[in-house]
């Protein structure tokens, strides 16, 4: 990718901005997980993010996921082109300790359309 591309988009950026600070919340130790998590994207070209799933409640991990969720939806809209692959195996369809089921996913971008 070109450094033009590695460059986010500043509707996007203002929009992850919105998600940091809400998950702020529930992910007091790092106030820009998601922005760190798009950077990454942008530069390695995947990420994989995950979170548990509890009944009755919801882990600050789940938060985080459901954050990340709705800045690739925003993100594809605005022509980043993005893929996503459920993870399976390695202990991932087991209950967690907690409680609950881990959920992960890989994102992985494709590509960037200059509409």
């Amino acid at each position: 990718m070109t450094d033009r591309e590695n460059v986010i988009h500043p509707k996007l950026e203002s929009y992850i901005a919105t998600r940091d600070k809400r998950l702020s919340k529930y992910w007091p130790h790092d106030r820009t997980h998601i922005r760190d998590l798009f950077v990454q994207l942008l530069k390695k070209g995947a990420v994989t993010v995950g979170g548990r799933s509890t009944c009755g409640g919801s882990d600050p991990t789940m938060h985080a996921y459901r954050a990340w969720n709705e800045v690739v939806r925003k993100a594809r809209a605005l022509g980043y082109q993005i893929t996503e692959e459920q993870v399976r195996g390695l202990g991932n369809a087991w209950a967690t300790r907690g409680g609950g089921f881990w959920n992960e996913t890989e994102y992985k971008l494709e590509g960037i359309r200059n509409d």
